[in-house]
């Protein structure tokens, strides 16, 4: 099979999969969020374990796929350049790197003012409602806050939605737009690569990391009360399609008959590889490790058989937890190992 063919192929697969994903908890909303409410902790296990694993996964194709790749276009181009003595200079900078850099910084940026929009957007919206309605306790806030039924998406308890362990997905058009582009260039990130077992390898770390998105999205958008059921399978779409966009744009770059197409291949992978970089540390372990005085949120308390007073995990539970997603880390890291090295053992 030509890779191009591979391509087209896991194409239609991610696709099909992120769909299949998302538009379940919309479409099965009161059976799956019964089920879900019935093993709340040992979903957000899950959830958790399979995004580390896709950190793992998304690791080794960043430090040993893309990066490499990326420096090694960059090198390749720059030595034709260094060949005339006018260029000499401009040649030594390591470029490929530099354009790692603003990749992560962009796209840094862009998640940064999106989140701060969005913010604004809720504390406005919050304001207004304090100005029309009358300012309730805060026991009945609580409680408000409490009731997953009471609760409407776009009020100011927007956040008792969220699932926790760093999975919120907002359901906004603003960060529709923001997810999309890093989809985009994860899905270029596949389409421009030239070898098989590089496409296997890029394929699968983006299948993973697009699942529990896809997911994450899917259960937000559901907890709308104003989109309607088709709207709703029509932003899980939007958003799905990215990827497939992503691909088909890179390998058309790849096979188009153009002189500067080795040098916009390079800057392309270089962007994208700052992206992953991005999602790496930014949307995933950063969020799946929270900082001490952010673990109350991750892990609620729970009462007592005896009492009513509220009791603080131990210890050993957390470490329990952290070890866990540790390990699916290394898990994701491991499977691109093997991948690899079946593939390399193979085409020898």
């Amino acid at each position: 099979m030509e890779v191009t063919h591979l391509q087209f192929l896991f194409m239609g697969c991610i696709f099909v999969v992120t769909t299949a994903v998302g538009l379940a908890p919309a479409v099965l909303k009161g059976t799956l969020s019964k089920r879900l409410k019935d093993h709340a902790l040992l979903t957000q296990r899950l959830l958790s374990c399979a995004s580390c694993f896709g950190a793992g996964v998304f690791l080794f194709v960043c430090f040993m796929g893309l990066l490499p790749a990326a420096d090694k276009k960059f090198h390749h181009f720059l030595e034709e350049l260094g060949h005339t003595h006018e260029w000499e200079t401009f040649a030594e900078f390591p470029w490929g790197f530099f354009v790692v850099i603003c990749g992560f910084l962009i796209i840094f940026t862009i998640d940064k003012l999106v989140h701060a929009m969005e913010h604004a957007k809720q504390a406005s919206a919050g304001a207004n409602s304090h100005i029309l309605l009358q300012k309730p306790s805060s026991e009945d806030f609580s409680s408000h806050c409490e009731d997953p039924e009471t609760t409407d998406s776009s009020s100011g308890c927007h956040n008792c939605h969220e699932l926790e362990g760093g999975h919120d997905v907002p359901s906004s058009v603003i960060f529709l737009v923001a997810l999309g582009m890093h989809s985009v260039f994860e899905g270029i990130a596949v389409g421009l690569q030239t070898e098989k077992d590089k496409v296997l390898e890029f394929s699968v770390a983006v299948l993973v990391h697009e699942t529990v998105m896809a997911f994450t999205f899917g259960m937000e958008v559901s907890k709308s009360q104003v989109l309607s059921r088709w709207s709703k399978a029509f932003y899980v779409l939007v958003f799905t399609s990215t990827i497939p966009v992503g691909i088909a744009t890179g390998v058309g770059l790849q096979n188009a008959p153009s002189e500067n197409r080795e040098i916009v291949s390079a800057v392309l992978e270089a962007f994208a590889t700052g992206i992953f970089i991005h999602v790496i540390f930014v949307e995933i372990l950063a969020k799946e490790f929270p900082s001490h005085h952010r673990r109350a949120h991750h892990h609620p308390q729970e009462k007592s058989v005896d009492d009513d007073s509220m009791v603080v995990p131990s210890s050993p539970s957390e470490m329990c937890l952290m070890m866990e997603k540790i390990a699916s880390i290394c898990c994701g890291m491991m499977t691109l190992i093997l991948l690899n090295v079946f593939m390399h053992g193979h085409h020898h």
